[in-house]
């Protein structure tokens, strides 16, 4: 509850200006009381939303997640290597906006990386570098933003990711956004959350499925006019299939 008092002190700012003045013209004891009543008011309710996280997140004081067997963290210059590598790639680039391949730019990486880490600061999630904890390898990211390039599903925010081609077929991107998924829901307070692909990318389809992301419908990108499909799930749909992989076993019928 202590480590969570910041976020309540730091709702002061948004009180109505007529109630801060107010405050402010008691005593300092009173003050303090006054305001000490109403930080803890305010955090308990954001611990009963699930937001003190997310605002732990936004004022870049990062608490990583973890998986089983992977590592979500803030981006570092220890992923600009592996980073560079895997949009150098064709075949991990192949349906990834217009499909073309950049040289090998580890500045244009650090760039990309600084402003991915921008993101956390002014909205609360972004983009988390996935760690294989066994290897302490990066395999790639998982993001939750904004896609501004296709406006026509705008306000929306979608969850995306990208690993290098070593670490296909182990189940990380699954597993990976399907931990980024519950904090958007249940810390950032998201009531949609959408994931768009190109329509032949079956790779993807197949991790939207596994997640609950259901196809909605298809569109053209403006900016290079290539097919996607949208897949989208609500916090409620999350819920139930939450439910339903919590449930334990059944058990056995007697003879």
């Amino acid at each position: 509850m202590l480590v969570a008092l910041p976020y309540g002190l730091t709702a002061f700012t948004l009180l109505p200006d007529a109630v801060a003045g107010w405050l402010l013209r008691l005593t300092p004891a009173a003050g303090f009381a006054v305001l000490g009543v109403y930080a803890a008011v305010v955090t308990w309710r954001a611990l009963r939303r699930g937001t003190v996280r997310a605002w732990f997140w936004h004022h870049h004081l990062v608490i990583p997640m973890t998986t089983d067997r992977l590592l979500l963290r803030q981006p570092d210059d220890d992923d600009l290597d592996p980073f560079t590598a895997m949009n150098a790639d064709p075949e991990v680039m192949r349906y990834i906006g217009d499909g073309s391949v950049l040289p090998p730019d580890r500045e244009r990486t650090a760039a990309w990386v600084a402003r991915a880490r921008r993101d956390w600061q002014e909205s609360g999630h972004g983009l988390l570098s996935v760690v294989v904890r066994e290897t302490g390898l990066t395999a790639g990211w998982v993001a939750l933003a904004v896609p501004a390039f296709l406006p026509e599903i705008l306000p929306a925010v979608e969850i995306g990711w990208r690993l290098g081609r070593e670490h296909w077929g182990h189940g990380y991107a699954t597993e990976a956004a399907g931990r980024l998924l519950r904090f958007g829901f249940a810390e950032c307070g998201l009531d949609r959350i959408v994931s768009i692909r190109h329509v032949d990318n079956q790779r993807s389809r197949r991790v939207m499925d596994k997640l609950g992301l259901r196809f909605a419908f298809e569109t053209v990108v403006p900016s290079h006019g290539r097919p996607v499909a949208v897949h989208e799930i609500t916090k409620a749909a999350h819920e139930i299939i939450k439910v339903v992989h919590e449930e334990p076993p059944p058990h056995p019928r007697l003879p």
